[in-house]
């Protein structure tokens, strides 16, 4: 009986110590998840700046509108993009007066076919290298951003256009997308003529 009972006894014992490092383990396992899943690897440099661009466009503020939704053939076509720096640290955004693919506009005409172009290509002379240039934006601060859209491209045709931005604020940074934009040119008035005035004597 004694024999019997020494041979039990280690055998118990085995199982018990894998039950306890099986169980210890997967608390373990468990109690690290959190720290090892993307949202905490911020040791590595990468991921950390990262994670301070993601706070940075979260703290951006885009908006855009057109300056009405009817204009005169000819008149001149109000398109305003204001940017607002709603976080506590300087941010630089591209500029997209000065150049680069940073703004891009596509337009709906209203015979239904569909253009696209940077503000970039339409204010630099053919050929000529394209150049992103960055604005300081402190915190609190809002920049506008303005531009004539006849300017742009040729608003000459009557009717209903549909106008749409994508601005993207960093380069390699997700772009902002504004929603449709629709407006109407109309053709200009044509004054009448006013007769002459009957000669009196």
């Amino acid at each position: 009986m004694l024999a019997q009972k020494r041979v039990v006894e280690p055998i118990f014992y085995q199982t018990s110590l894998r039950q306890f490092t099986k169980t210890f383990l997967c608390a373990t396992m468990l109690a690290l998840a959190p720290y090892v899943s993307g949202a905490w690897l911020t040791l590595s440099g990468s991921t950390m700046t990262t994670n301070m661009e993601d706070e940075a466009t979260a703290n951006l503020k885009i908006e855009a509108r057109l300056g009405k939704k009817s204009f005169v053939v000819g008149e001149r076509v109000q398109l305003v993009l204001w940017i607002t720096n709603q976080g506590k640290e300087l941010v630089t955004v591209a500029d997209p007066r000065r150049g680069g693919d940073s703004l891009q506009i596509w337009l709906k005409l209203p015979d239904g076919e569909e253009c696209s172009f940077t503000t970039g290509e339409a204010l630099r002379a053919p050929g000529v290298k394209q150049v992103l240039v960055g604005m300081r934006l402190p915190p609190g601060v809002r920049q506008n951003f303005e531009f004539d859209l006849a300017k742009l491209t040729s608003l000459n045709e009557p009717g209903r256009y549909q106008l749409r931005l994508h601005y993207t604020w960093k380069a390699g940074e997700q772009a902002w997308h504004s929603p449709e934009m629709p407006f109407s040119i109309t053709a200009a008035r044509r004054q009448r003529a006013h007769p002459l005035a009957k000669d009196t004597f």
